[in-house]
């Protein structure tokens, strides 16, 4: 599970505002803060982060994957 629509909603923006900072469409938003998206690309998950301001460990990842993240 990850945490998109917490730090979206964190961040006071609308699902469709997200979409446009990052660059991608709301329908893939919706998609992941559903979890019915699963072959999501690496540069949607930075685009997402860099959005909010955050990292895509933390918004992504449990804290083992998050931390093999930011390693590499």
């Amino acid at each position: 599970m990850n945490r998109l629509r917490e730090f979206r909603e964190k961040a006071k923006l609308t699902q469709q505002e997200l979409a446009n900072r990052a660059g991608i469409s709301r329908a893939t938003i919706i998609d992941i803060e559903n979890n019915s998206k699963s072959d999501i690309k690496v540069s949607t998950l930075i685009a997402l982060a860099d959005a909010l301001n955050s990292d895509p460990g933390t918004i992504f990842f449990s804290s083992k994957v998050k931390h093999a993240w930011l390693i590499n």
